[in-house]
């Protein structure tokens, strides 16, 4: 109850001439905006820029600068971000995301497990392009090795450059540290392969990680499959080919603005009418007018405190 009457006070009595926004008559136990500002102060000291909180506090109290309580200082230092919540752990080694210039300049390969109803466990492999976002190839199956893998390269590479290669294709291989990625098959694949592939391991021969096809099968999982039961391999892999063409031919994605994997991978961007948007754009002072009005008419008729 005292909450509520203290919420119901803030909600009522606001006013501009308080640190926090409150009639100061109404909260008198409130800071002062002199109060903030040595409180703003001695937090961004960079004497005490590997003192906690409470330290400051302390020091603060010890020298007579402000009285108010620890709870306090932890109170407003959050609701005015004063100095951020230092991570713990080691230093993050700070390093530049990979982003491929084109399609088919860098993929990413990676493995996810899938248990069907039947308890039987399935590895869904799959090949994405880091410009794009767009799943070349996948495929499921109940082994996790070398030979699929390099099926799942191979056909990736046929279909993205049929049989007439050249040698000046280049691709970036980015995989993780599984033996099912580095192994003699694929390594003689990589070797013989007219394209000329370069297979990076994340985290050990770059600094990245391989979370780009990490984040792809968490979607897939996450936002189609784990949605629904799959009682046998036959129905993972029909909801599998459903998911995979929604969410590479239906469904815009996040980073590419407006358009699909698919349309993004193949350069096949619909033509849009630039003056239908720059109409729309400039009609929405009215549209705005237009639901005010709208809402004032349609309103509940009852008298706001």
């Amino acid at each position: 109850m005292q909450s509520y009457t203290y919420w119901k006070t803030v909600s009522k009595f606001k006013c501009e001439n308080s640190a926090i926004g409150v009639c100061i008559k109404k909260i008198p136990s409130q800071a002062s905006f002199n109060e903030i500002e040595t409180m703003k102060r001695l937090l961004n000291r960079k004497r005490f820029a590997h003192w906690p909180v409470c330290s400051v506090w302390g020091y603060a109290m010890r020298k007579g600068h402000t009285y108010l309580s620890l709870d306090s200082w932890y109170r407003y230092n959050q609701r005015f971000k004063f100095r951020e919540k230092p991570k713990k752990g080691l230093y993050k080694k700070v390093y530049d995301p990979i982003k491929a210039p084109n399609p088919n300049h860098t993929w990413h390969a990676d493995i996810t497990i899938v248990k069907t109803l039947d308890n039987v466990k399935h590895y869904v492999y799959l090949i994405v392009d880091n410009y794009s976002k767009y799943i070349i190839n996948w495929k499921v199956s109940d082994k996790c090795n070398g030979k699929i893998r390099t099926q799942t390269i191979r056909e990736a590479v046929l279909q993205e450059f049929g049989t007439n290669l050249t040698p000046t294709k280049e691709i970036d291989l980015i995989v993780d540290g599984g033996s099912e990625n580095n192994n003699k098959t694929v390594e003689q694949f990589i070797r013989e392969s007219q394209v000329d592939i370069t297979k990076k391991i994340a985290l050990k021969d770059i600094q990245q990680s391989n979370s780009m096809v990490e984040a792809s099968n968490k979607i897939l999982k996450h936002r189609y499959l784990f949605k629904q039961p799959i009682s046998k391999r036959e129905h993972l892999e029909e909801h599998l080919k459903d998911a995979i063409h929604d969410y590479c031919n239906q469904r815009p994605h996040y980073a590419l603005g407006i358009y699909t994997p698919f349309e993004i991978q193949y350069d096949k961007k619909p033509n849009l009418n630039i003056k239908t948007v720059k109409n729309a754009v400039k009609s929405l002072p009215d549209l705005w007018r237009e639901r005010r009005e709208m809402n004032k008419m349609n309103g509940c008729n009852q008298k706001c405190n």
